[in-house]
């Protein structure tokens, strides 16, 4: 069976975003240098990945970044670098309640060799600014929680594990 698109102006708003080129290994090597001695803390001794470093790129360029990563593609460390690169001053970063404790155990690893925000878990009113709040989805959606992101007020939300 056949499925056919029809013209709709979603499509043609879809159809007319920018496309770029794939980077050449010139231009990834450049960026993962010039990014990892960017957000590298002085005894880091990770270095960025180049879709890492593209991601970053486009989420500076542009404002904002889908990352289709696959397992061990870095999206932890991504949406942990997010704040710094995009100068956020107050991030909520959802994950699925089943990885709360992982990704606080990744975070506290990550922050040896990353200069990433402190963190913060859960909602408890206004977040510092200077923060990541560690928030899941599954609580985001309870009724007492309906004003926690007006409370919050964060400049950048990061939902990770979003297709689950």
């Amino acid at each position: 069976m056949t499925m056919e698109v029809f013209r709709s102006d979603e499509l043609d708003r879809i159809a007319a975003l920018p496309r770029r080129p794939p980077w050449t290994k010139e231009e990834s090597d450049e960026a993962i240098e010039l990014l990892t001695q960017h957000l590298r803390t002085p005894n880091g001794a990770q270095r960025l990945k180049g879709t890492q470093a593209q991601a970053l790129t486009e989420a500076s360029d542009f404002g904002r970044m889908v990352a289709g990563l696959g397992a061990g593609g870095g999206k932890t460390h991504l949406s942990l670098l997010l704040p710094t690169i995009m100068a956020a001053e107050r991030t909520i970063l959802f994950v699925p309640a089943r990885l709360l404790e992982k990704t606080e155990k990744a975070y506290r690893e990550i922050a040896k060799h990353w200069r990433v925000p402190d963190l913060r878990v859960g909602f408890s009113g206004a977040a510092p600014k200077g923060t990541i709040t560690l928030f899941n989805y599954e609580k985001v959606s309870l009724e007492k929680y309906a004003s926690c992101l007006d409370e919050m007020e964060p400049d950048l939300m990061v939902p990770d594990e979003a297709h689950c």
